[in-house]
């Protein structure tokens, strides 16, 4: 393809268009769901009618923080002994660059995109300089990895997979005089743009960013300065990157691709359709069954807000009623006829629907993967064994959403470790931390220390830093550990010229249990000298016992649940006849 002729540049913009449309239903879809994500009380353009029960918000919060929490660790390691300490600088380069870039929030917003569509980034570098070196044109600046919103976002839909995609780019607004005085676009192109940020799409559909920013098409006076859309567009078979004006045909530019060698762009998939480049996600999936429990739950609410209690009394007898409505609670009055005044109920919640709505809702909770396990709101069953094993099961179901997060982002760091390593100038400034001390040399990783190929590195990422660790988790990690291994193997530790550091033990203990009153209870002081009088050695502090006798005893207590209780009380509800165990249930705490 050679888009500097008329014809062929034409061609590729019908393409994007056509492929634009292909996109609109998914594009639909997902600000439907959006805003279903919302609520009602987001703002006038979110859901139209009430959200009551936010299972996409339940779902989406929960499975997001399972698939990223926290900026990945990197891990760069090579073959050859010569490049190993060079190995060394750049990871710490790239942890600090991942750091320094926001590289979290991007993960994070692209994994929320990928649970309602697709997660899309876009790598590359904010150029700052330019520089000759031995004839060839280097761009200086910092890697960025930007997450891309669907809305403008195109792809090629004749594709059978991403791998056969022979386009793909993304859509960004710009102020009109950085176009015009860049100096790198067309000059007669750029003379015929005039500003123009819309806030429909081609076909007149909302973005997602008008559930925030109203309905109002664009307009001068809302802005301070002149904006434009432009597109970049990436030809993966020509290796080139041409840019488009968002209502024009003619490229503003076509460069070579000077870059990772897979391009600029990079697609999170969390559900593969065979033949298709579109995936299968999560929302779509749990969407009819969000749908369907509000509006039972509506319902019932409609029929509780009309349920009434009023007092009815028979022709003759308004005496009677007018005593026994004046009447105090406890009084005792007189009536001639007490059978001609009665209480009378009408309305209320359906107990058939609020039955149907509770198995629902534990429908529900299975097709996300079990989500009061996964968000740590209810336990599901009466012991802690059971439960762990629940827990690791339901863990299960994210494993494989997970592994897709760690290959895309061990990608992208490829791609931002790229840029660091081909960046001819700039010089990281480090600190870097001598193993098993609290020593910390500072370093510097320059572009000397950069003279060999890229590809002679392996750059990857910790599968598991992408994954929160709470301070409770850290401090139950740490005391199984101690009671597992160090006490028992005490002996062995000491005969190996190891000792346990009781001080930095209870350190720990105090911070990841929240409780600094500890440091104030115990006093700190140096430690004897391992020589005592004589020259003789010192016994050790603390001595691991030599037999040890444990008992075990297991107590038998009845608990409940919360998925427990709603099955017994959507039977009783339904009419049913739960057994005396099951009713039992009902009056015990879930804990």
């Amino acid at each position: 393809m050679d888009v500097g002729d008329p014809k062929q540049a034409t061609r590729l913009r019908k393409a994007m268009k056509w492929s634009r449309q292909q996109l609109d239903p998914f594009r639909t879809a997902r600000v439907s769901a959006f805003k279903q994500y919302v609520g009602f009380n987001y703002s006038a353009n979110g859901s139209s009618d009430k959200v009551p029960v936010n299972h996409l918000w339940q779902g989406v919060s929960t499975w997001r923080r399972h698939l990223v929490a926290q900026n990945p660790h990197v891990l760069v390691s090579t073959r050859e002994a010569a490049l190993k300490p060079s190995a060394a600088k750049f990871e710490l380069a790239m942890n600090q660059v991942l750091h320094d870039a926001d590289f979290e929030r991007t993960l994070n917003v692209a994994a929320l995109d990928a649970l309602f569509a697709v997660g899309i980034f876009k790598v590359g570098i904010t150029p700052k300089d330019a520089v000759d070196i031995d004839g060839i044109q280097h761009v200086v600046g910092m890697p960025y990895c930007d997450a891309i919103d669907l809305d403008d976002w195109v792809h090629d839909m004749t594709a059978r997979s991403p791998a056969d995609m022979e386009f793909c780019g993304n859509r960004y607004r710009v102020r009109l005089d950085y176009v015009r005085d860049a100096g790198i676009f067309d000059e007669a192109a750029v003379d015929r743009l005039a500003a123009q940020v819309k806030s429909y799409d081609e076909d007149g559909n909302k973005r997602l960013k008008n559930l925030g920013q109203g309905d109002d098409d664009w307009n001068p006076e809302n802005e301070p300065t002149d904006h434009v859309e432009l597109w970049d567009v990436w030809l993966p078979h020509e290796k080139q990157v041409v840019t488009f004006a968002e209502d024009g045909d003619t490229p503003l530019r076509v460069v070579g691709w000077k870059g990772p060698r897979d391009g600029p762009f990079r697609m999170l998939s969390l559900g593969d359709v065979p033949a298709n480049t579109m995936p299968l996600t999560p929302v779509m999936q749990w969407r009819d069954m969000h749908d369907l429990l509000n509006r039972v739950f509506r319902k019932l609410g409609r029929q509780a807000e009309r349920q009434k209690t009023i007092t009815a009394a028979r022709a003759g007898n308004e005496t009677d009623a007018s005593r026994i409505q004046s009447a105090s609670d406890g009084d005792m009055i007189a009536v001639d006829d007490p059978s001609g005044v009665r209480e009378m109920r009408y309305g209320g919640a359906d107990q058939i629907g609020l039955a149907f709505y509770l198995q629902g809702k534990g429908s529900m909770s299975q097709l996300m993967g079990g989500l009061e396990v996964l968000s740590g709101t209810s336990p599901m069953t009466d012991t802690v064994g059971q439960e762990a094993m629940l827990q690791k099961a339901a863990n299960k179901t994210l494993e494989e959403l997970q592994d897709r997060v760690v290959a895309c982002t061990r990608e992208l760091v490829k791609d931002i470790g790229w840029y660091v390593w081909n960046d001819p100038l700039t010089s990281y400034a480090l600190t870097l931390r001598i193993p098993n001390s609290d020593l910390e040399i500072p370093v510097e990783f320059t572009p000397e220390d950069r003279s060999a190929n890229f590809y002679d590195y392996v750059l990857d990422i910790e599968p598991y830093s992408l994954q929160a660790s709470s301070p409770g988790q850290r401090l139950q990690a740490l005391v199984q550990t101690f009671q597992t291994f160090i006490v028992p193997l005490a002996a062995q530790l000491q005969a190996q010229g190891m000792a346990v550091d009781l001080e930095q033990v209870l350190r720990l203990i105090a911070q990841y249990g929240n409780m600094p009153d500890l440091e104030r209870i115990l006093r700190f002081e140096r430690p004897p000298d391992r020589f005592g009088e004589g020259g003789q050695r010192a016994q050790p502090a603390i001595q691991a016992p030599q037999n040890t006798n444990r008992t075990y005893t297991r107590v038998n207590r009845p608990g409940a649940t919360a998925p427990g209780q709603e099955n017994t009380l959507a039977q009783i509800l339904a009419g049913g006849n739960p057994q005396p165990k099951e009713r039992a249930q009902l009056e015990r705490a879930v804990a």
